[in-house]
């Protein structure tokens, strides 16, 4: 053998892990330990959600008609066309929302408040 070759290590053998005993018939069916979330909670969560984002759309069409105004810019005169606008400032808004916390891969505020996953 070399002097400067790598001996070899001298692991343990593994071992199979334990089996665990069932108290009872229904312990057989649990597949995991957390509980899932009830339908009325995750629907809290994503109403606390939808208040964030209006809450940011809203903003940020403030601050779009504070920019156009400071410019000189008039508004349309026609509603329809200012209620798109505005639906499209909160769909933008809401893709962004979920996306960052999607790559993120974390729970949005809404679920944090109310601790669901």
């Amino acid at each position: 053998m070399l002097p400067f070759a790598q001996g070899t290590l001298e692991f343990l053998t593994p071992t199979a892990p334990p089996t665990r005993q069932l108290r009872t018939q229904v312990d057989a069916t649990i597949l995991c330990d957390q509980h899932g979330a009830a339908p009325m909670h995750r629907f809290a969560g994503a109403l606390v959600d939808f208040a964030l984002t209006l809450i940011a759309s809203a903003a940020i069409a403030a601050l779009c008609w504070l920019s156009l105004r400071q410019l000189g810019i008039a508004l349309p005169e026609n509603a329809q066309t200012i209620y798109w606008g505005l639906g499209a400032i909160w769909g933008l808004v809401v893709l962004s929302y979920q996306g960052l916390f999607t790559m993120m891969n974390a729970e949005t505020p809404g679920y944090r408040a109310l601790h669901l996953r």
